[in-house]
């Protein structure tokens, strides 16, 4: 319980307040287990693949996944900087795609500020959609928890079904694999299958905090960070977890995420033997102490929502002494560990943010990055005016600062 609360601790050191309520599962996959360089590098939990030791950047592990070349082959080492910046409502090379809207009738998502009986507004998070996610067709799941159900939307945000939840917690985490069935996780450490459009709860035997799926098999942490799990579905509706060393993108191919300090994170590609630091800067030229989401396409490129706070001096009497703002980034890494983009993202928190992780989603078939806000009027998802899928080479990399 007391690494749950330096856990948490971090995190609010981190956003500052902004998470409106962090659940500690949800808080630990936010800030990708990153927590601070003093603290040993045995307490640290892995990401993926293993943590560097004595250095900012350990040697590449000595063993390798069957897939990978021979062991003595030389590992390649780069570094490249990356610039994270300011937040705001809109930026350059995205757009808002859809606003699925709240609404009593069987189309609209449900929120609690529709009820007499919610007395206060700081509650309305709790009576609102927790998180969305999209599956291989570009179809939008939606925890629609005040009306008890997954909610699907088409591309264009028509409308299709919804899947009632047995559940009465909040969905804090939801997995679409490309054969329709889905894997959620509760805020009480149940299991939620939802398959042949049925949902089905099962308590949780370990709780595993997911980051990312390959189409099949979903991938996460344990909640200390202690393993690192690969999550499928069988055919009698039950979980399966087993122990893996790296995650699988949707091409395929392993990598690796993790934390080389507070301002650096360390990405991993067994089979071409390479492992790539990035070192993340504002554009004032300050470190920042980052968290990460992340997801992959079909191409294997590992998308990154980097997201820090910068302590910025007043300007005038008339500001507080100091105060945190919110810098963010998307970063793009090729299978080959080439860096394909690092460009400015809309602000990443909504007005009603719920504090669930899971707000950065990959559409896989087309490598289209999106970001997904709960805002007063609906959900919102922004969407990038690049499809990422065919960028696969630095011929088309796009790594210009747009502050």
């Amino acid at each position: 319980m007391a690494r749950t609360h330096e856990i948490a601790s971090t995190i609010r050191r981190l956003f500052g307040g902004a998470l409106v309520a962090p659940l500690v599962a949800s808080a630990v996959l936010f800030a990708g287990c990153g927590l601070p360089a003093s603290l040993p590098s045995a307490e640290r939990p892995p990401i993926g693949a293993e943590p560097p030791t004595a250095v900012p950047v350990a040697a590449p592990p000595a063993a390798t996944p069957s897939a990978a070349p021979a062991a003595d082959t030389a590992w390649r080492t780069p570094a490249a900087t990356v610039m994270i910046s300011p937040v705001s409502g809109t930026a350059a090379g995205w757009s808002q795609a859809l606003v699925l809207p709240y609404g009593e009738e069987p189309e609209a998502l449900g929120n609690g500020m529709m009820s007499s009986l919610l007395a206060t507004e700081e509650r309305k998070a709790e009576h609102g959609p927790t998180l969305a996610t999209v599956d291989a067709q570009g179809r939008w799941w939606v925890a629609d928890q005040f009306k008890h159900r997954i909610a699907r939307y088409a591309a264009d945000g028509t409308y299709l079904d919804a899947i009632s939840l047995e559940a009465t917690e909040p969905l804090e985490a939801l997995e679409v694999f490309d054969d329709g069935r889905a894997l959620g996780l509760t805020a009480d450490g149940r299991w939620v299958v939802a398959a042949d459009d049925r949902a089905t709860n099962i308590r949780a035997e370990q709780s595993i905090v997911f980051a990312a799926n390959d189409g099949s098999t979903a991938y996460g942490w344990s909640l200390f960070g202690d393993r690192t799990g690969a999550m499928t579905v069988a055919d009698d509706r039950r979980p399966t977890n087993r122990e893996v060393r790296w995650f699988t993108s949707r091409a395929g191919t392993q990598y690796g995420i993790d934390f080389a300090g507070e301002d650096q994170i360390v990405v991993t590609l067994p089979e071409s033997r390479v492992r790539l630091t990035l070192d993340v800067m504002a554009e004032t030229g300050q470190p920042v102490f980052v968290s990460t989401e992340f997801d992959t396409d079909r191409a294997g490129n590992i998308h990154l929502l980097l997201i820090g706070n910068v302590v910025v001096a007043p300007e005038s009497e008339d500001e507080p002494d100091e105060r945190f703002v919110t810098r963010a980034a998307h970063v793009v890494v090729s299978p080959r560990g080439e860096l394909l983009a690092n460009r400015a993202v809309p602000d990443p928190y909504g007005m009603w943010d719920y504090g669930v992780p899971q707000r950065f989603h990959v559409r896989p078939d087309t490598g289209t990055a999106h970001i997904v806000t709960v805002e007063p009027d609906g959900v919102a998802i922004w969407q990038s005016g690049q499809s990422w899928a065919a960028a696969s080479s630095p011929d088309a990399a796009e790594v210009s600062f747009t502050p």
